[in-house]
């Protein structure tokens, strides 16, 4: 999960909780609810085929989401067939809602990405309350052999509430029960591009990944006490092209003195700077608000690009102290 030996995510991860929570007091983050955070939970999404087909096996979805009045929700489905297959035609993807104020016009369905679409659906501000159904379809498609396939169908429920419960926290453990002064849960994974849906001018993201899922890893073992709750976790690419100039540009000595002190710094002033942006949008977002994604990604990217600026300095610093990682 690390990417290296030398990149220990773990107690980076740590790190960069702490510097969030001592940057920002009163920070609350969506996740697991420790530490006074929120616990506003976003559902899981669905995992992307581990395997492509020329011909689709299924269609999964989330089973369930809940979202507010005058607020877009944003659905992904997993069709374990290779993008051409929609994107050629010889299949559609349908999505249907059964809620009686949302019509056609109000679901946007994009390109297939790697066997993920993403639907988003919006929700009028005076929208009727209850619990409804999404229904997303593949009918009557072509296989690439001839003929027609089975039908594919998957329901989620559509649930429009007044307002979103906090779940309860989970009850701490004994190897968790002193953290609270470290500041809230957040995990680090460093990962290429492809895998995490970036290019190579994005540095990173934050998305919610499970306890059980980070707990596979050896650093992260002790989360597997939180079972299935979220944990806010940064994503850095591998593959930021800003990031491997820099390193090129500096190889030689950086094979001296070691390169995982760079890995290390440039993830805690980026991972910082992720993570106060995600709670600057989620805020904006809680008050109806529309941030400009095009401004978010100039923001990540400024981050990142004066984390590298400052990275000369600590390599300087690393050699003079002898620090070989």
């Amino acid at each position: 999960m690390s990417g290296g030996s030398d990149r220990r995510t773990f107690e980076i991860s740590k790190q960069i909780s702490l510097a969030v929570a001592l940057r920002l007091q009163g920070f609350k983050f969506q996740g697991n609810g420790r530490n006074g955070t929120s616990f506003e939970q976003r559902e899981r999404e669905v995992k992307p085929p581990t395997v492509l087909h020329s011909d689709p096996t299924l269609l999964i979805g989330p089973r369930e989401v809940t979202v507010l009045p005058g607020r877009s929700k944003a659905l992904r489905f997993t069709v374990d067939a290779k993008d051409e297959f929609l994107s050629s035609g010889r299949g559609v993807l349908t999505v249907t809602c059964s809620h009686p104020d949302i019509d056609i016009e109000d679901i946007a369905i994009g390109p297939a990405n790697s066997g993920r679409v993403r639907v988003i659906i919006t929700v009028p501000a005076e929208a009727q309350l209850g619990a409804f159904s999404v229904i997303a379809g593949i009918y009557g498609w072509e296989k690439a052999s001839g003929g027609l396939g089975p039908d594919l169908e998957w329901t989620t429920t559509f649930t429009v509430a007044a307002e979103i419960p906090e779940p309860t926290p989970p009850e701490p453990t004994a190897k968790n029960k002193n953290r609270t002064s470290e500041g809230p849960q957040v995990a680090l994974l460093w990962r290429r591009g492809e895998q995490i849906d970036l290019l190579p001018n994005n540095p990173g993201k934050i998305d919610e990944v499970p306890a059980s899922e980070l707990a596979q890893d050896e650093e992260y073992r002790e989360l597997a006490a939180l079972g299935e709750s979220a944990v806010l976790t940064i994503f850095l690419n591998e593959d930021y092209s800003p990031l491997k100039k820099y390193l090129r540009g500096r190889q030689a000595e950086l094979t001296k003195i070691g390169s995982g002190h760079a890995y290390n710094r440039y993830a805690i002033d980026v991972g910082v700077a992720l993570l106060v942006l995600h709670h600057e949008v989620e805020q904006r977002r809680k008050r109806g608000d529309h941030p400009d994604e095009d401004l978010l990604v100039v923001a990540r990217a400024a981050a990142a690009q004066g984390a590298i600026s400052i990275l000369p300095h600590f390599d300087a610093l690393a050699r003079e102290a002898g620090i070989d990682q």
